[in-house]
């Protein structure tokens, strides 16, 4: 019994000095290995998978076991926001006091070339241009879209993420026939939100050689 009592003495004597000398320091957490693949499997030792066979990776533990936040690392990524506040100013939404009015564009479609270091390469421009012109609204007019195909195959145009009738939707044989080579198309909608969105051709690849533009929706 005398033995004991110093053997536990000793234990608590040596936890006191190691508290004194500020070391607080926790036993390191042993290495945990899983599958990539199945996330069930789990190994104390590095290998591959029993089920699929893949080469398990070590789990990755959180940096603070207790979930404590890093005082540090959080005060740094506050500081990088309130100077990328700063450096963005106030925010505004743009706004119009403007009455709703039918906005008209002309848009030409047209073949082109263009160069990529030496070697010239099929475009497709419209009003001469890539990418598109920018078609600007304001919520509340209606927009008046002339579409004239000079290109020697069908075409389309499709407004993305817009609010529309479906007849003006433009994905060819499903909302509308394709505008064929020599025509002209009115796409003819109101605008009934706000917003930074897209248009591009949804005839073949003609979007990826330059049929898109920016579709720009202002608040009323």
């Amino acid at each position: 019994m005398k033995l004991e009592k110093k053997t536990i003495k000793a234990t608590a004597s040596h936890h006191q000095h190691d508290m004194e000398n500020g070391d607080t320091s926790k036993p390191a957490t042993k290495a945990v290995y899983t599958c990539p693949m199945d996330s069930e499997v789990h190994s104390d030792k590095p290998g591959n998978c029993p089920k699929c066979g893949m080469k398990l990776v070590k789990e990755k533990m959180p940096a603070n076991i207790n979930g404590a936040m890093n005082m540090e690392d959080e005060s740094t990524t506050m500081a990088h926001i309130k100077v990328a506040k700063k450096n963005l100013g106030p925010i505004k939404t743009i706004t119009s006091d403007v009455p709703p009015r039918t906005v008209v564009y002309h848009l030409y479609i047209r073949d082109t070339t263009v160069t990529f270091g030496k070697r010239p390469k099929r475009a497709i421009s419209v009003n001469g241009q890539i990418p598109m012109p920018t078609l600007t609204f304001t919520e509340g007019d209606t927009a008046e879209i002339w579409v004239h195909n000079e290109l020697k195959e069908l075409t389309s145009l499709h407004w993305h993420g817009l609010f529309l009738p479906n007849k003006m939707d433009g994905v060819p044989y499903l909302t509308q026939m394709p505008i064929k080579p020599g025509a002209t198309y009115l796409y003819k909608f109101p605008i009934v939100q706000h917003g930074t969105h897209w248009y591009h051709s949804h005839s073949g690849l003609q979007e990826q050689i330059g049929m898109y533009g920016a579709f720009i929706m202002n608040k009323r």
